[in-house]
């Protein structure tokens, strides 16, 4: 997902943060580092996302790509936790959002629409969620 994302943004002056604990099988983890070695201008960080994000200042992020736990809380933790690290009109893409199985995903999202957030989905198993004011 985030080479993919850094393809169609790599003319752009963006910095990418990627946070994964690899807590999967290992040739995931050194076939994620084989690809994206290229890409100068990323941050990675393995751990779980909630132990990293005071690490993270403030509106410092243009484009961040989430692939949680995909459960509720995990999801919701992730975008409240994460939200203030946006820049103003930054993007975060929430992955799994349309996939049957992780409604819990679905479920964090739908509240946070309630909560003025401007959201715009993709044709993929993404949600863009663009940051237009500091209000969760």
């Amino acid at each position: 997902s985030l080479i993919c994302t850094h393809e169609a943004t790599k003319n752009k002056d963006i910095k990418y943060i990627a946070i994964d604990p690899f807590l999967c099988e290992s040739f995931v983890e050194s076939a994620f580092f084989q690809n994206t070695s290229h890409i100068s201008n990323l941050k990675f960080f393995k751990n779980k996302s909630s132990e990293v994000v005071d690490q993270i200042p403030d509106k410092s992020i243009d484009l961040l790509l989430i692939d949680g736990d995909h459960t509720y809380n995990g999801a919701k933790t992730d975008i409240i936790n994460y939200f203030p690290k946006l820049k103003y009109r930054g993007i975060m893409l929430v992955h799994d959002f349309t996939l049957p199985i992780f409604s819990g995903v679905v479920q964090a999202i739908g509240e946070l629409i309630n909560n003025h957030l401007f959201i715009k989905l993709g044709q993929s198993s993404f949600i863009q969620i663009q940051k237009l004011n500091d209000e969760l």
